[in-house]
């Protein structure tokens, strides 16, 4: 039963992540991150989760930087591979 549980688990992990680094999820939040996030800004995401917000702030902030801050081990687990995947 244990070994069935950890299985379980990984796959939700790994199912999790997969949506995490491929989907795109708050884009119709774009025209307003447009205005508000400038190429230069200083962006902290505070509860990052596992990124959405942070791979788009990235992409608007070319000469700034995005500080994501999360404290949950297990989505900073999948943020450091969203980070790595997407080169941000």
């Amino acid at each position: 039963m244990i070994l069935i549980l950890k299985i379980r688990q990984r796959l939700g992990w790994l199912t999790y992540c997969y949506k995490a680094v491929v989907l795109r999820y708050h884009h119709q939040l774009l025209p307003i991150f447009d205005l508000i996030v400038k190429p230069d800004d200083l962006v902290i995401d505070v509860g990052a989760h596992v990124g959405q917000f942070s791979k788009i702030f990235s992409k608007r902030t070319p000469r700034g930087l995005v500080l994501a801050l999360e404290p949950a081990s297990y989505s900073l687990s999948i943020l450091r591979i969203v980070k790595y995947l997407h080169r941000l």
